[in-house]
């Protein structure tokens, strides 16, 4: 073969390799820009649905899978704690609400798990941001309405006291017997630990609270929205 042909079939083949690779990379770049591009992992379905659904033991109470649709670390990492509550299917029940406010999806679940004979009420929340994929921290979630953490704690803590005096007034506390100190213990105010949820554009805290259902005839477990939204 000669010379010349060499030379032509090494330029052909050089261009062959480059267009291989910008194909390859074209192809890459394109991956990249759906992840980003769609914050959902399946876009059929809500930012939060229902994976699995089953009854607790042999009672007509549901405990349920939630799944949150969306990409990234944070979103992955919340999914897969849930999923271990979940299977904890003998002594927890879980449940979960989710709004979409924005860019903000906020999930509140709360479980009661038995320990021992006695069901302990708990529950969380968790904000993301959708176009960042990300969880939020309190301070970002505040810094969206204005709200210092201070004024936050504080607004909740009037928002508690104006219950108190309500119970007060409607005869289900005794001040002598606990006093507002007493009544924030009881209701397990942690003011280190906002529990922050987004609907509708309105901030609040969700607070665990014991409330009485005439229809069991007994105190239960259940949680308020508290608006600090200035």
């Amino acid at each position: 073969m000669s010379k010349e042909k060499l030379l032509q079939l090494f330029k052909e083949y050089k261009i062959i390799v480059y267009l291989a690779v910008l194909c390859l990379g074209l192809f890459l770049f394109s991956k990249i820009v759906t992840s980003f591009g769609k914050p959902k992992i399946d876009t059929s379905k809500e930012y939060v649905y229902t994976k699995e659904t089953s009854s607790f033991k042999d009672t007509k109470e549901e405990t349920t899978l939630p799944f949150v649709n969306l990409q990234g670390e944070d979103a992955k990492d919340l999914n897969q704690r849930l999923e271990k509550i979940y299977q904890d299917q003998e002594n927890t029940i879980l449940n979960y609400q989710y709004d979409v406010s924005g860019d903000n999806l906020s999930i509140l679940y709360y479980t009661t798990k038995l320990i021992g004979s006695t069901p302990v009420f708990e529950m969380h929340t968790e904000v993301f941001s959708i176009s960042s994929k990300r969880k939020l921290e309190n301070s970002e979630i505040l810094k969206q309405f204005g709200i210092s953490l201070e004024e936050a704690k504080e607004k909740v803590s009037q928002k508690m006291n104006q219950y108190y005096q309500k119970m007060i007034q409607e005869g289900e506390v005794e001040p002598s017997e606990c006093n507002f100190s007493c009544f924030l213990e009881w209701k397990k105010w942690d003011p280190s630990s906002l529990q922050l949820y987004i609907h509708e554009n309105t901030l609040s805290h969700i607070q665990s609270w014991t409330v009485y259902s005439p229809i069991e005839e007994d105190w239960m477990d259940s949680y308020v929205a508290f608006e600090i939204t200035k």
